[in-house]
């Protein structure tokens, strides 16, 4: 129901005339994973952003909706799940939270990073595992933004939606309690992450994760948060299909929190 992982290349970096640093490293358990870390064009860089993608495909059809902050002096940080690219193990749950935990402590610890502010970009199922290893992670002082779009709260919550819009499957529903650990759930990172400026983007369009899911972090959060709502936008669509307009938003809101407005 929620990973849909492929081995495949679908765009190569050096199409686009880049050049990642590939790196490997270890997930809690000790899968083996690997990510593209690309580095700021600018001198020096504002801060590390790193992406936790969506379920479909791997970090190679995924990092172009973020790559270009590169031109905007910030780093960026992408990497696979396991089962994803050439990320070792199988897809599931559990897995894929201690991934994205093991994510985070690479960033903050890697010599090239571990000074930099970190920005937490999570889309579609990754804002859900990105909320989750929020929670798990110990030095949420190095965390200096949370950014989720198209994205849940609950995995229970999200796979009772899919189930349900569809008559087949319409009466699986009460075995999500039995299949997904109720402790999958955004709410206390929300609660706990103590002065994380929270970003909530979301299309009023979204047919794969609707408004209301993202209405609904954005009204479980406590300050310092802000909405963006990309009218007629749909799944993470807004760096993208919108990206004429929330690019250059998003760059304004990072760099205020930066100090470095223009």
């Amino acid at each position: 129901m929620f990973f849909y992982p492929s081995k495949q290349l679908f765009h190569n970096p050096g199409k686009f005339k880049l050049e990642p640093e590939t790196i490997s490293f270890r997930s809690q358990d000790g899968t083996r994973l690997f990510g593209w870390f690309f580095k700021s064009r600018t001198k020096e860089s504002k801060a590390v952003v790193l992406q936790f993608h969506g379920n479909g495909e791997n970090m190679s059809s995924h990092y172009l909706s973020l790559v270009w902050l590169i031109s905007e002096g910030y780093d960026v940080f992408t990497f696979d799940y396991r089962e994803y690219g050439l990320s070792e193990g199988e897809a599931d749950l559990e897995g894929a939270v201690s991934d994205s935990v093991a994510a985070i402590e690479w960033v903050s610890k890697h010599p090239s990073t571990k000074d930099k502010n970190i920005v937490l970009f999570g889309q579609s199922i990754g804002g859900a595992l990105a909320l989750n290893a929020l929670e798990s992670f110990k030095g949420k002082e190095k965390i200096a933004a949370l950014v989720i779009d198209s994205s849940f709260l609950s995995f229970r919550e999200i796979a009772r939606h899919f189930l349900s819009s569809r008559v087949i499957t319409w009466p699986f529903q009460p075995l999500v309690i039995l299949l997904i650990p109720g402790k999958f759930h955004g709410l206390d990172a929300l609660r706990n992450r103590g002065p994380i400026p929270l970003l909530v983007i979301h299309g009023t369009k979204d047919k794969i994760v609707p408004l209301r899911f993202g209405q609904h972090i954005y009204q479980a959060a406590t300050e310092p948060k802000e909405l963006w709502l990309i009218e007629n936008g749909e799944h993470i669509d807004s760096m993208t299909r919108h990206k004429g307009f929330y690019r250059e938003k998003l760059v304004k809101y990072l760099d205020r929190l930066f100090g470095v407005e223009k």
